[in-house]
């Protein structure tokens, strides 16, 4: 095979990073992106509701909002898909709501959502949880400059000598509204992870609310600018069970046949990737096998039982703990800036019987998968470029799991694939069985 020569190229995986990578590959080779579900975009899924008066209002259900400064990558694309003029600015407050101890306060919702409780202006611990946010910004910054946070350390361990409502009134609540997670998850999380993000977003800086953005009709916009402007195939519906790599070329075989292509990019979830494999190496199995999911039901209603009934303290994030659970909730209404008079909210962790929901105003129910970044995961991720890097190499891997799971990760990793195998595209492939 002589450079030049183009490739037949599989995508496996209709989520920003499968789309990442097929539009650059798209540019040299033949490109089919293979979808399991029945659309494109992953955790980009806009749905149509109700508006209240009879029009259809799109609302995003993951996916939320953006930035040029955290998203170059993303914004570029969306810049070559003709599609970044139809976005507006998001809004990025946060309310934190403890019934269990009476305290509440908003941050970005102005003066009346921090001082929406005025015993707080009396309270030791709210004062003394300011104090150590500016504490911790400092020594975070420092210890991140200077390498000093070990990779197994928890943000837990980190925060030990911290007050209670200050990691779990606080930090904890946004960082499990950071990541989608409940909130189990997040203080056995590496505080390397939490903290490195939350610099790189400025939360430690305190200016974390500059230039978000959000799209004007949902996060379908651009998804639907991929479909038009791709070059290749798209096959929805059409979920892979294996992937053999065989003579120098990638068999895949569905539920009701098989095709061989050059070379495939598997751009699922580290989990389903290495279950397709059915040859997998050791190396693959333990990068891979680092990466756990959480399965993370979230309910799209209009109950606003899930939030204060202080509408001060609405903002675009809600924690709230009562009973000893803290449940977050998305206001949809100031996230995307919705045209509509009725409240929508999202939910995470919401059963279909959740008490909190009211039947006749929940809307849909949806399941997604979040990468829990552990010691292993984070350990496991330096070692993903080199399973990209191998001579020879048929199959590559793509997936926000490379980063902190977000979009901007996303793309970042698609891309990166896309460019590991135009490198090796035309190396001598390594020495396996033929293809029968």
């Amino acid at each position: 095979m002589a450079p030049g020569t183009r490739l037949r190229v599989a995508v496996v995986g209709g989520g920003i990073s499968g789309m990442a990578a097929a539009r650059d590959l798209a540019r040299h080779h033949d490109v089919t992106l293979f979808e399991g579900g029945a659309r494109l975009g992953g955790h980009a899924h806009a749905v149509e509701v109700d508006d209240g008066a009879g029009r259809p209002l799109w609302v995003d259900t993951a996916f939320l909002i953006y930035n040029a400064r955290h998203y170059p990558r993303f914004c570029q694309m969306l810049g070559e898909l003709g599609v970044d003029a139809q976005t507006q600015r998001a809004d990025m407050s946060a309310s934190f709501v403890d019934d269990d101890v009476n305290m509440r306060f908003a941050l970005l919702r102005g003066a009346g959502g921090f001082a929406a409780q005025k015993r707080n202006f009396v309270r030791p611990a709210f004062y003394r949880m300011f104090a150590e946010l500016l504490l911790l910004r400092r020594r975070a910054r420092r210890d991140l400059q200077e390498r000093r946070i070990a990779p197994s350390t928890t943000i837990d361990e980190y925060l030990a000598g911290y007050s209670a409502p200050f990691r779990h009134q606080l930090v904890y609540p946004l960082a499990s509204a950071i990541w989608s997670l409940p909130g189990r998850h997040i203080a056995q999380y590496p505080a390397l992870a939490i903290l490195g993000f939350f610099e790189n977003h400025g939360l430690l800086g305190g200016h974390s609310g500059d230039a978000w953005r959000t799209f004007v009709g949902g996060s379908v916009v651009y998804v639907d600018a991929f479909r038009r402007a791709f070059p290749g195939a798209i096959r929805l519906d059409a979920p892979v069970r294996k992937v053999h790599r065989l003579g120098g070329a990638v068999q895949l075989s569905f539920g009701d046949g098989s095709a061989v292509f050059d070379r495939v990019v598997l751009a699922t979830h580290a989990d389903r990737s290495l279950a397709m494999l059915g040859d997998a190496s050791e190396q693959e199995r333990r990068v891979l096998g680092a990466f756990s999911y959480n399965q993370t039901r979230i309910a799209l209603h209009r109950d606003p039982r899930v939030v204060h009934r202080d509408r001060r303290l609405w903002a675009s994030w809600n924690a709230t703990t009562r009973g000893g659970r803290t449940r977050i909730a998305y206001y949809l209404n100031r996230v995307q800036s919705l045209p509509t008079p009725r409240d929508w909210f999202l939910t995470l962790d919401a059963d279909d019987d959740d008490p909190e929901i009211a039947p006749h105003l929940r809307e849909r129910t949806f399941s997604y998968r979040h990468p829990i970044f552990d010691a292993a995961a984070v350990s496991a991720q330096r070692d993903l470029p080199a399973l990209n890097a191998r001579p020879g190499a048929l199959t590559f891997f793509a997936g926000a799991y490379a980063g902190h799971g977000f979009h901007e990760d996303g793309v970042v990793a698609g891309q990166a694939a896309a460019a590991a195998l135009e490198r090796t595209a035309f190396a001598r492939p390594l020495e396996l069985p033929t293809l029968q």
